[in-house]
């Protein structure tokens, strides 16, 4: 709960301050290079939220986990039904602070709709990364998911999303710059 909520506080002082700070206008590598790294801290905070909640939740399973594998019910419909479940539980966080934080860069429409497609499509990146190395790692002696999340597969599993995320972020650079090269100028 203490997590959950530090995890909301973050999102909610990222949200505030995106919307009080609006840089002024800048060229357009300076601009697209600021939309991208604002939307590369919006990934990592996904990332973390993902990291988590998502990594520990096969290891919330405990013991029961294994009357799961030997009863007549498939294990990959499990592990489907998880990832059902927390896409769109990290999907919403995700895309509030895309819509929220980009803004503050002055983003133009066409610029935050592309970032809140690929923070889609990232948000199913993060929850299967962490969702598979969570199974991988799991620890279902382990009853804290506290502890879970702050395993040495915990870390190697942020480090494999962070890296996720740079290349995924990083795709958007150059075509942004294109899209603020060819958009009108903006009055501050």
């Amino acid at each position: 709960r203490i997590h959950a909520l530090a995890m909301a506080m973050l999102v909610v002082i990222t949200v505030v301050f995106g919307r009080i700070s609006v840089l002024p206008p800048m060229q357009t590598l300076p601009g697209a290079f600021a939309i991208v790294t604002i939307l590369l801290f919006d990934g990592f905070l996904v990332a973390s939220i993902a990291l988590r909640f998502v990594f520990p939740a096969v290891s919330q399973e405990g013991n029961a986990f294994w009357c799961v594998r030997t009863a007549p019910i498939s294990v990959s419909r499990l592990y489907w039904m998880k990832f059902i479940l927390w896409v769109p539980l990290v999907l919403v966080p995700a895309e509030v602070l895309v819509w929220t934080t980009l803004p503050m860069a002055r983003a133009p429409e066409r610029v935050m709709l592309a970032a809140a497609g690929m923070m889609a499509f990232a948000v199913v990146g993060l929850v299967s990364i962490n969702l598979g190395a969570g199974a991988y790692f799991a620890t279902q002696r382990e009853e804290n998911p506290v502890k879970v999340a702050a395993s040495q597969g915990a870390s190697v599993t942020f480090l494999v999303s962070l890296l996720y995320l740079t290349g995924a972020v990083m795709l958007l650079e150059l075509p942004v710059a294109r899209v603020l090269a060819g958009a009108p100028a903006q009055q501050a």
